[in-house]
């Protein structure tokens, strides 16, 4: 769960810094990922290194079918399926626009992806509360078999 989390908001730190480059120096999108293949979340470098190597190949069509590839060949991401829609919805649309066009489906992945962090955020909050009345309640029954 902490991975996960972890996980998304690196990868949501990825996605502010792609918006800026796009935005502000119109940066192409195999340097931006390149430049993001030394982010601080190993498995998220890893995916956006991977991207950049399959952007840059001859082999490669589309920015979503890299994206594809290079969610497939990652190991270690721990995304939830949620946020793998989000991440391949917005890389079939990069690329595809113009430059709002492009920013305004990063606002949107931005905004789907912090309500998962804050989802996961709730669901980890409610099963430790589950976890404190499972340990009280065993607690108060072993006292009573004790007793």
């Amino acid at each position: 769960m902490r991975r996960q989390q972890a996980q998304t908001l690196a990868l949501i730190d990825a996605l502010l810094r792609i918006r800026h480059e796009l935005q502000y120096r119109l940066t192409p999108l195999p340097e931006i990922f390149a430049a993001l293949g030394g982010s601080r979340n190993r498995e998220i470098a890893e995916f956006f290194s991977r991207l950049a190597a399959l952007l840059s190949s001859a082999q490669t069509c589309t920015v979503g079918y890299a994206c594809r590839q290079a969610l497939a060949q990652t190991r270690g991401l721990s995304l939830s399926s949620a946020a793998r829609g989000t991440i391949l919805n917005l890389f079939d649309s990069l690329g595809r626009y113009d430059l709002e066009g492009s920013v305004q489906a990063l606002d949107l992945a931005l905004s789907r992806l912090r309500e998962e962090v804050k989802a996961l955020q709730n669901s980890a909050a409610a099963r430790c509360r589950t976890y404190l009345t499972l340990g009280v309640c065993t607690g108060l029954a072993a006292a009573v078999i004790l007793i």
